[in-house]
């Protein structure tokens, strides 16, 4: 079932809902802005109201970041910084307002010198929307978990905790993994996660000519799992076809430096063999996961081990709906002292204390892009 809708001129310029082919048969459902190209919302998933839901929520929270209006809270104009709370104490720090906006032509930039402008580079880590404020901070918080231990895990090349299928209960899940596991030449998931209280479940594998890893972070074991194998599943057709603008809208897009899809671009242009050699850790990882063994808690319970264990303080900043009727919640969650974002061949991961606080066997990626759509 695949249906496309032309909505233009308007705030929606294009729609399509698609039903893919894989075992499990996800829904994936695109929008396309009428009023910023870096504005597209996409979501994949089984279930046909969440999907569209997720790619709405997207979709408003792509917009916010390229077309805000949200003021300078510093005092340099040349320097535009926003104000963000600590989620465990509700303190405020002042953040540079290029690692959160995506578009460095908004008002808020128009003091920045083009040459320092040129300099910046932010992606939507981070990022959620939802129509209640606690659970879009919850959202992003689980995106931003699911980043730094997948830029931490490429980074390194530390191996993962791998998941049986007899750690699976659900019998639906279990009869999709097995599917893939008999189809594909190579299907193995893993846990990523740094933290013991969020699951980062990353899925991976390739067939012939075509690879694919997804990832997905949640509260709920199975829950991260069923998003991981949806990504995956969605991934796994773009590669099989080569059409990696079938996926756009669920990469970090990149809305400056007219870098849209970088991290899309470079994952497609890679071949299988290269992807089994960098992902050559991974396959090779033994340790199995123990789902018995991991701890539950609420959310602040979960911040503050963070802070206890890792010293990471972990902040939020609300960012304005530039539409009078969306009455959507829009936040960033973002650390200081993590890594900045998906393009790690930006940065050295050495100046993050984050890179000094969870166990790594050096840093034998470093400045390579990470190998992820």
């Amino acid at each position: 079932m695949n249906s496309h809708m032309k909505i233009s001129p308007g705030i929606i310029k294009d729609f399509s809902f698609k039903h893919r082919k894989f075992y499990n048969k996800p829904f994936a459902c695109e929008i396309k802005s009428g009023v910023h190209q870096g504005a597209t919302g996409f979501s994949v998933g089984e279930d046909k109201s969440k999907v569209l839901k997720s790619a709405i929520g997207e979709h408003s929270e792509r917009l916010a970041s390229v077309k805000s209006n949200i003021k300078n809270t510093g005092h340099n104009d040349e320097n535009p910084q926003l104000t963000a709370f600590n989620l465990l104490n509700g303190s405020t720090i002042k953040i540079p307002a290029y690692t959160v906006l995506l578009d460095f032509n908004l008002p808020i930039f128009q003091s920045v010198p083009i040459s320092v402008k040129e300099s910046f580079f932010s992606d939507s880590c981070g990022f959620a929307a939802h129509n209640k404020g606690q659970l879009a901070i919850e959202n992003g918080f689980l995106e931003f978990i699911e980043r730094q231990s997948l830029i931490h895990m490429w980074l390194t090349k530390m191996g993962a905790k791998q998941i049986l299928v007899d750690e699976i209960k659900n019998m639906n899940l279990k009869t999709n993994i097995e599917f893939y596991k008999q189809s594909l030449d190579k299907f193995m998931i893993f846990n990523i996660s740094f933290i013991k209280n969020v699951y980062v479940i990353c899925t991976i594998g390739y067939f012939k000519n075509a690879f694919s890893i997804g990832v997905s972070a949640d509260f709920e074991y199975e829950k991260a799992i069923r998003g991981s194998i949806n990504e995956f599943s969605m991934i796994l057709q773009s590669s099989l076809t080569k059409n990696s603008m079938d996926i756009c809208g669920n990469n970090q897009l990149l809305y400056n430096q007219n870098e849209s899809n970088l991290y899309a671009m470079n994952f497609y242009e890679t071949d299988v063999n290269s992807f089994i050699e960098e992902y050559q850790f991974l396959f090779t990882s033994s340790e199995k996961f123990n789902s018995i063994d991991n701890e539950t808690g609420d959310f602040y319970y979960i911040l503050s081990n963070l802070k206890l264990i890792y010293d990471i303080d972990v902040y939020s900043i609300n960012i304005d709906v530039p539409l009078e009727f969306n009455r959507t919640k829009i936040v960033k969650v973002i650390s200081p002292s993590c890594y900045p974002h998906m393009n790690t061949s930006l940065f050295d991961p050495e100046e993050y204390p984050i890179s000094r606080k969870i166990p790594a066997n050096g840093f034998p990626n470093k400045y390579k892009p990470v190998l992820f759509a």
